[in-house]
Order: C-alpha cells, then structure tokens, then sequence
C-alpha cells in the first residue's frame, strides 16, 4: 500500500493519470485515501478549497463512506446519492463527495461545471462499453488527476485498455483508427509480440499492478 500510495502522488504530483489494478483485498480505496490526505495536508490554506469525486456503483457507496470515517474522518465525506440529494451541502461543504455512476449519468451537466482535484472511479471496467450514455457522462467530468480502480485484470484485452485509457488519459493511446492498426489488429489477429512488447511500454507507467500472490 505504501509503494502504491507514492505510486499515486507521483501522478499526481505530475499531473498525470492512470489506473490502480491491484487485486481485491490489496487496498485500493487505502491507498486513495492516502493520497486524499497526501493532497490535504500539501495543499496550505487552499486545503479547503479541495473537492475529490470518487463515482463506484450503487453497491459500494457505504462501503467507501465508512472507509473514510473510520481512517479518514477529516475527508469529510458525503454521499450524493438518492431522490434527496443536495447539490449545495455535497459541493460546498465537502472536501469528498461520493456518487454512482447513476446519478453521475443523472446529473452529468451539473458534475462537468466543476474541475475537481481528483476524480476516482472506483471499479472502472463496469463502464468500459464506450458506446454507452455513461462512459460519455464519465468522460465529461473535469479533473486534475483520474485514476481507476479495478480488481480485474486488464492485460486480457487491447480493446478495454485502450477504452479505460481513453477515460483516464484521453488521446495517449492515439485514436481509435490508429490504435486498431498499430495495435488491436496485430497483436488480437497476428499474435505480434513486438506490438505487444511496444504497448505494454506505453501504459507501464500509468498503471499499477499487483496480485495476492506477490504480497
């Protein structure tokens, strides 16, 4: 957790982006916390001035909400979620505020006026369909830093690195035409390891990759 937190505060500090692929059970939202209170606690008297929007599915809402009570309580989180939520009490009052992609979809115009600090998007691969109304409200939010969490390997397929890169870094991985010919075709149809050997080059940097078996 330790070398993944300095990991994100490298990106962040650079201000780049990427995807965090850690196994279940490696922690994830820890290592996110970290890097929250790491953000806080550099950031002076513009602390407050801080907003983080972390969007997961419906399923998981509490269970971030109390992770960040229980470890991280100065976060002060707020879920923005349900038919009573408050647009002024989340974004006024709340250095973290906690949504699903439901509601991210819901009220996407609302959440693209803001440029938030960082913006997680926890379990990324559910929205991974870039023909989808979601995967077009996500890409519309406005962040300094994004990263992705997922606990599901993505080196199985091209096409989905390429559609969670087109989220966390849009246009690093070139086009959609581009990628198809100088990836996607070779390495899918052609099994070209020196086009696999060249992509893997290229999204090293920007993802995180660790399994239970390696700790």
């Amino acid at each position: 957790q330790k070398n993944g937190y300095g990991w994100l505060w490298f990106l962040y500090q650079n201000r780049f982006s990427g995807l965090l692929c850690d196994d279940m059970g490696l922690g994830k939202t820890h290592q996110v916390m970290g890097l929250m209170t790491g953000i806080l606690k550099s950031s002076g008297e513009s602390a407050s001035e801080r907003r983080f929007l972390v969007v997961c599915p419906t399923t998981v809402l509490n269970h971030w909400f109390d992770k960040v009570v229980d470890y991280a309580p100065f976060l002060n989180p707020y879920i923005y979620h349900g038919t009573d939520r408050l647009f002024e009490d989340a974004f006024k009052d709340h250095n973290l505020v906690i949504t699903s992609y439901g509601i991210a979809l819901r009220d996407r115009d609302m959440l693209a006026g803001y440029k938030f600090e960082l913006l997680v998007l926890d379990e990324v691969q559910s929205i991974k369909n870039k023909s989808t109304k979601t995967y077009a409200a996500i890409s519309s939010l406005q962040a300094a830093c994004i990263i992705g969490l997922t606990g599901t390997p993505i080196e199985n397929s091209v096409t989905e690195i390429k559609s969670l890169f087109d989220i966390t870094l849009p246009g690093y991985l070139l086009s959609d035409s581009s990628f198809e010919n100088h990836f996607r075709i070779p390495i899918e149809e052609f099994s070209d390891r020196e086009a696999k050997e060249k992509l893997t080059r290229l999204i090293r940097p920007f993802t995180l990759r660790r399994k239970k078996e390696q700790v």
